[in-house]
């Protein structure tokens, strides 16, 4: 019988955009994946002398996956790694990310899902980009990311073993809400702490181009290129004072800074110029004594700091150099 909660996935990255691995180099326990094969099928539409259509012809094929995960120290760097675009290791373990100025700067990989069916369990999607990950952290609750992307082509593979260091990150600790430290900045202050904000969203979408197909011989897409950067999010606080709200009306510059510390281990991110876009008033009255706002923002590129987001991570890794050392001879082109 098929254990659908058995499943786990695996990442390795690829030298070569599109070329498949024999055996994932990192693994990931997540709270739900999909990967899924679309097919393009055109619509028979032609005079047939019949209600019924003759023909199903296959025209396309593109890989779709996503995934949802907690996010502890280990297992959280080679995904940011695959959204931001590069990464560089300093002292005591400290990762920072930087976001890709490119189009074709953002690393592939191959992504393995492992179901725990029967007969080779694992699907391999070979070229994969991350387009989206979404990072959320409700008040009393664990933080969650949610990953969206895209692939060139899948392939079945044998199951995935878990070794007992995979078996270790697994039993991690994840970052949760009290472990998190919020700062903002109005019209270019310094940053100050705030401890009233309560649910908080931060969307990163790469907006990479999963439709490019070209003249050969494949039905498979070509590498996806990235598009314009998009930063947004949005926080919950209770309504004390107009000080957001007239920074969203004069279209004054929020600075950002989202902290989660757990022991020795720290991931922070930093938006130094956004903007509020939109910040409804709370009505009056009502059965509560709380008048709540949801506060959404826009991330823009700083001129100062040269970048629009940054993340750094502090855990005990050295690096997260994920190329497998197992390549198969597939080429880019299959």
């Amino acid at each position: 019988m098929s254990m659908e909660w058995e499943g786990v996935i695996g990442i390795a990255e690829e030298q070569v955009w599109g070329d498949a691995f024999r055996a994932a180099t990192k693994k990931i326990a997540c709270n739900t994946v999909s990967a899924r094969t679309i097919p393009i099928v055109p619509d028979d539409t032609r005079a047939t002398k019949t209600r019924m259509a003759r023909l199903a012809v296959l025209t396309g094929l593109t890989e779709e996956f996503s995934w949802e995960q907690w996010v502890n120290p280990l297992n959280i760097g080679e995904v940011l790694k695959f959204v931001f675009g590069s990464v560089s290791t300093g002292g005591s373990y400290t990762h920072t990310y930087s976001m890709a100025t490119t189009a074709g700067g953002l690393p592939p990989f191959t992504l393995f899902v492992d179901r725990g069916v029967a007969a080779s369990p694992t699907k391999a999607i070979a070229g994969a980009k991350i387009n989206q990950i979404t990072i959320e952290n409700s008040v009393a609750d664990i933080l969650l990311a949610t990953v969206e992307g895209v692939g060139r082509t899948s392939s079945s593979k044998e199951a995935m073993s878990i070794s007992a260091a995979d078996c270790a990150r697994f039993a991690t600790d994840p970052f949760i809400f009290s472990d998190l430290a919020y700062r903002q900045a109005l019209n270019g202050v310094a940053l100050a702490a705030d401890e009233t904000i309560e649910n908080l969203s931060i969307v990163i979408n790469n907006n990479i181009v999963t439709d490019k197909r070209s003249a050969d011989g494949s039905l498979y897409i070509q590498e996806p290129k990235a598009g314009m950067l998009e930063v947004t999010g949005s926080y919950d606080k209770e309504f004390e004072s107009y000080a957001e709200y007239n920074a969203f009306i004069a279209n004054q510059q929020l600075d950002l800074s989202f902290t989660w510390t757990s022991g020795t281990n720290i991931l922070q991110l930093l938006i130094p110029n956004a903007r509020i876009t939109a910040l409804p008033l709370p009505d009056i009255g009502g059965s509560s004594d709380r008048a709540m706002v949801t506060i959404e923002f826009r991330g823009l590129y700083d001129c100062t700091d040269s970048y629009g987001i940054s993340c750094i991570l502090t855990n005990d890794e050295t690096d997260f150099d994920l190329v497998s050392s197992s390549s198969s001879s597939s080429s880019s082109s299959a």
